[in-house]
């Protein structure tokens, strides 16, 4: 219930104040919406792979600050130095872990709801496919990269304005948080790759070669694992029976393919030819190139979290424009329905169904029903699930 709340109320939001334009309430309606999820996020318990696993047990290990040594900030293995600060100054604030974990809850929730704000009109219904596709995983489950993904989103308002000193200085302050950002100091160069007809048609190709040809690139997560900045993130990686395993091609894996490579890049040659704007297609890009390769290498997925908000409101967006271009003006019920279709079935992809991954369950388990801190109760059927998921990837 508790997390039916909030989305319930957004539909409402995307009904009045996206598609009708209503204004009266419109920033305090969306500020309210925000601190909700920073509440749910925060007064959490037990939610979460990686909580659970790891992040709360770590806590007891992290020294106060007037602990802090150069050696332990800089010498200890897969943790960076910004994240290990942090966890030490929230330690010495309140030596609790949810303490941290609320702090964590309100940085990462303004970042992503002024992101929203200031990168679509559609407001509410970027912030229902926030709560919907990406609130469990960022909130729950990369903490360490959640906090680096929320520095890239203020950064990205210099990238958008060209300041590459104050981006770079951002980056910085990301990277000592988690690794995967490093790749965040190219994306200035995304404003040279060219959208045009025959970068389409070349585009297309190799996404079709690395899909049909995947093997051919076998060769890429070794010679990663061999730089020895990421050699132990790197091995552990390609170990993994999910994130080390090529994806054998099935219809699924067409299916993905279709939605994340070649219709994204037709649609944004469309965009450039109508002269229609959209600031920040050349993103959508970089998530189109990241998408390719990731039958190579799977846990590039890791680095599509610092793009998927953007992705999503990309699809919204074309969906909205199409139906006004194609079908007429007064087209908000059947916006409405479209965008309701697509968020629902890819929510429903990505939670409802038992995988093999998660033993047949499905990955909602992990975060329905909702539990707090504030009475500790401990469901059971999620606390099995965790035992045995545990038990087997030990």
């Amino acid at each position: 219930m508790l997390y039916l709340i909030p989305l319930i109320f957004s539909v409402i939001c995307i009904i009045l104040y996206d598609y009708k334009h209503y204004k009266r309430g419109y920033k305090l309606t969306y500020s309210l919406i925000c601190i909700y999820c920073i509440l749910i996020s925060g007064l959490s318990y037990r939610l979460g792979l990686d909580i659970v696993n790891f992040y709360m047990d770590e806590f007891e290990q992290y020294p106060e600050v007037q602990e802090l040594s150069y050696k332990y900030l800089f010498g200890t293995e897969g943790r960076q130095p910004g994240w290990l600060l942090f966890a030490s100054i929230c330690k010495t604030v309140i030596p609790s872990f949810h303490f941290m974990k609320f702090i964590i809850a309100i940085i990462l929730n303004i970042s992503i709801f002024s992101t929203i704000y200031k990168n679509t009109k559609l407001v509410f219904t970027g912030c229902c496919i926030y709560m919907l596709l990406l609130f469990f995983y960022f909130n729950f489950e990369i903490l360490r990269e959640s906090l680096a993904i929320s520095i890239f989103f203020f950064a990205f308002e210099y990238l958008k304005k060209e300041k590459w000193r104050k981006y770079y200085l951002l980056i910085g302050a990301a990277f000592l948080f988690h690794e995967s950002s490093i790749f965040l100091i190219f994306l200035p160069l995304i404003k040279k790759i060219p959208i045009n007809k025959r970068s389409t048609y070349t585009y297309i190709c190799v996404a079709l070669f690395t899909m049909l040809f995947s093997d051919l690139f076998a060769w890429i997560p070794q010679l990663i694992s061999s730089i020895p900045f990421f050699s132990e993130k790197a091995t552990h990686y390609i170990n993994s029976s999910y994130f080390g395993t090529m994806r054998d091609f099935s219809i699924n894996e067409l299916f993905g393919y279709i939605m994340s490579v070649y219709l994204p890049i037709f649609m944004i040659y469309i965009y450039k030819k109508s002269n229609t704007s959209f600031k920040f297609a050349p993103l959508i890009i970089v998530y189109i190139f990241i998408s390719i390769f990731m039958s190579v290498f799977p846990i590039m997925q890791r680095l599509l979290n610092y793009l998927s908000i953007f992705y999503y409101i990309f699809y919204i967006e074309l969906i909205r424009l199409f139906i006004y271009k194609f079908v007429g003006k007064k087209t908000m019920l059947l916006q409405t329905l479209f965008c309701s279709i697509y968020i629902i079935y890819t929510f429903s992809n990505s939670y409802l169904k038992p995988t093999e991954r998660f033993l047949g369950f499905p990955q909602i388990v992990v975060y329905y029903p909702y539990a707090s801190i504030i009475d500790n109760e401990i469901d059971g059927t999620r606390e099995i699930f965790y035992n045995l998921f545990f038990r087997r990837n030990i």
